[in-house]
């Protein structure tokens, strides 16, 4: 899956619970502050990707930015 692709699905993610993203803007972890918010992200990314993150993937780091998370998904989606 190329990076384009998974960038479109992390940003239809964020809408799906509420979080309007501008790609330009480079801290995502920002708009995740809220735990429950942060958990229903996870969930829609899941289920859009078919697959489970591990639990150690959950840190800053891996949520810092877009390009962070999308390299994140890339482990997952391309083995």
């Amino acid at each position: 899956m190329d990076n384009n692709t998974i960038k479109k699905t992390i940003s239809r993610c964020l809408e799906n619970v509420g979080i309007e993203f501008d790609n330009t803007d480079s801290n995502l972890s920002d708009s995740l502050v809220d735990s429950l918010v942060f958990i229903s992200f996870i969930i829609e990314l899941e289920e859009n990707f078919g697959i489970e993150f591990d639990d150690d993937i959950f840190s800053d780091d891996n949520f810092r930015t877009l390009d962070d998370l999308c390299e994140v998904i890339k482990t997952y989606v391309n083995p």
